[in-house]
C-alpha cells in the first residue's frame, strides 16, 4: 500500500537489510513493513494525512522507543541507552542509514569513529594532554574501547580502562614517578586529589581502588559515631591509613564500645561546665 506513493522511498528499503528482516516472523504482521516504525499506514490515507509516525517530529528518545524493542538480542537494552548521556542527544537514525542502502556494516551512515567527531571535537586536543588515547589514523576506532549503545562501565567503555590498556599494550608499562615516593601509600590521595581521571588511565576504580578503599574517604563529619559498623566489616581498610594503636585513643580498653566512651565523654563536658 505504502508504494503507491512512496515508490522512490519503498525502492530503496526494499534493498536495506532491514526490510527483509521486518517483512516476515517473528515480527507481528502489524509491525512489518513500514508500519512497524511509522504506525498504521490505513490512518495516513484516511481523512487526517497526518495521522502517521513522523520521524522529524519525535524527540530522539521517542525514536529509540520505536528501534529497541527489535534489537535488544544485540545487547542493546532500554535501560542502559536510557541512562547514559547518548540517549538524550542521539536517536539511532544520528548514526545509522535505515531507508538507503549503505556500504558500511550496522548502516552506519559514516566510518566508524567518525561518526563521533561531530560532537567530540576535542579528543585531539584532549589526546596532546595526555587525557584520551591519540586516534591514529586506520590504526585505532572509538568502537575499539567504547560501547556507544550503552555499558556499565564509565564513558562508555567496554570494559574497565586498565583492561583496555593490558589488552593491546600488556602490564610492562612504566611507573609514574610519584608512585617510587616513600610516603606514596599513605600520601597518594594528595596525587590523586582532583586528577582522578589520570589515575583511572591505569586503575580501575571499582576493582583496583576498592581492595583498600572500600568505604568512602575522606570520612563525612558524622563518620566518627558510625564507623563501627563498617569498622567491624573492613577493618583491613582502616589499617591502611591507621596504625593498630589508633583506635585505642577512644576504646581503651578494648572492647569497651564506643557509646559507652562517648557517653563518658559526654558526662566528664558536663562536670566541666558546673
Amino acid at each position: 500500500m505504502c508504494m503507491t506513493c512512496h515508490h522512490t522511498y519503498a525502492q530503496l528499503w526494499a534493498s536495506v537489510e532491514h526490510s527483509e528482516l521486518m517483512s516476515e516472523p517473528p515480527v507481528p504482521a502489524n509491525l512489518r513493513g513500514c508500519e512497524g516504525c511509522h504506525g498504521p499506514g490505513e490512518l495516513h490515507v484516511g481523512p487526517d494525512r497526518k495521522a502517521i509516525v513522523a520521524w522529524a517530529d519525535l524527540e530522539v528518545q521517542e525514536r529509540a522507543t520505536i528501534c529497541l524493542p527489535c534489537h535488544e538480542d544485540l545487547g542493546i537494552e532500554e535501560g542502559l541507552w536510557f541512562d547514559r548521556d547518548h540517549s538524550e542527544l542521539l536517536g539511532c537514525t544520528e548514526c545509522h542509514e535505515v531507508h538507503r542502502p549503505v556500504e558500511r556494516t550496522q548502516l552506519l551512515k559514516t566510518e566508524v569513529g567518525k561518526d563521533c567527531s561531530p560532537c567530540h571535537d576535542d579528543l585531539d586536543e584532549r589526546a596532546a594532554q595526555g587525557l584520551h588515547h591519540p586516534l591514529y589514523e586506520g590504526s585505532l576506532a572509538c568502537s575499539m574501547c567504547h560501547q556507544f549503545h550503552g555499558t556499565e562501565q564509565r564513558n562508555l567503555l567496554r570494559r574497565s580502562q586498565s583492561a583496555l590498556c593490558i589488552g593491546c599494550h600488556g602490564r610492562n608499562v612504566p611507573q609514574p614517578e610519584n608512585h617510587a615516593r616513600k610516603d606514596f601509600r599513605l600520601g597518594h590521595g594528595d596525587d590523586a586529589r582532583g586528577k582522578e581521571d589520570t589515575c583511572y588511565t591505569c586503575h580501575d576504580q571499582q576493582e583496583f581502588c576498592n581492595q583498600c578503599h572500600a568505604i568512602d574517604y575522606p570520612h563525612a563529619e558524622e563518620y566518627v559515631m558510625e564507623h563501627g559498623t563498617e569498622a567491624a566489616e573492613f577493618s583491613y581498610t582502616c589499617l591502611n591509613c591507621h596504625q593498630p594503636d589508633y583506635c585505642g585513643m577512644c576504646h581503651d580498653p578494648l572492647p569497651e564500645p564506643f557509646d559507652a566512651i562517648a557517653a563518658q565523654m559526654a558526662a566528664d563536658a558536663e562536670d566541666d561546665d558546673l
